[in-house]
């Protein structure tokens, strides 16, 4: 993380706190899991971060949970720490991340144990700014329609599928001074 005084109200300064990073690189840009300590709640979680240079780092989606905790008490819903980098595994990219089910400073007998979460290698975008882009042709089944896919973006983006073949489309972004984080369908 790259801040200044301008920058620390929207980096969080005072409410949360950084921990590690875990990267990995991913088209010619780096994608990375970041433990992050909120001090009002009082647990870590683990978020998405990227950066172009592995110097300067940005938060993909500031305060959503890489995987969503689960009530305090319950295996897992407590602090969770990336174990070490993200590794590729056919086409699933793989966390292994050791977790509790308490608070960081308020509950001291945690249990804690070792977790996985797993997501698609081709279900992950970072692009900014204004203009098109086309995908290279997907698997995609009959029933896909630009409705049933999400996207996660700050900005204007229209979204649309262009067939290429049997079983296979492309996806055609728009974007107009936004930022596209996910794609799920």
């Amino acid at each position: 993380m790259h801040a200044n005084a301008d920058r620390q109200d929207a980096l969080g300064f005072g409410k949360q706190d950084y921990y590690q990073l875990q990267a990995w690189p991913v088209g010619g840009a780096y994608l990375g899991v970041l433990s992050v300590f909120y001090w009002e709640e009082d647990r870590v979680h683990l978020e998405l971060a990227w950066s172009p240079d592995t110097r300067h780092w940005e938060r993909i989606d500031p305060g959503r949970d890489l995987t969503p905790h689960g009530g305090l008490g319950e295996p897992g819903a407590g602090c969770r720490y990336a174990a070490m980098r993200p590794f590729v595994a056919g086409n699933r990219v793989r966390i292994y991340y050791g977790a509790d089910d308490g608070r960081h400073n308020a509950d001291k007998n945690r249990a804690g144990g070792l977790y996985l979460s797993e997501f698609a290698v081709n279900r992950v975008a970072g692009l900014k700014g204004t203009g098109v882009v086309l995908t290279r042709p997907l698997p995609i089944e009959p029933d896909v329609n630009p409705h049933s896919i999400r996207v996660e973006a700050d900005g204007a983006i229209t979204v649309s599928i262009v067939p290429a073949g049997d079983h296979q489309a492309r996806l055609k972004f728009e974007l107009n001074d936004a930022v596209l984080y996910c794609v799920t369908w």
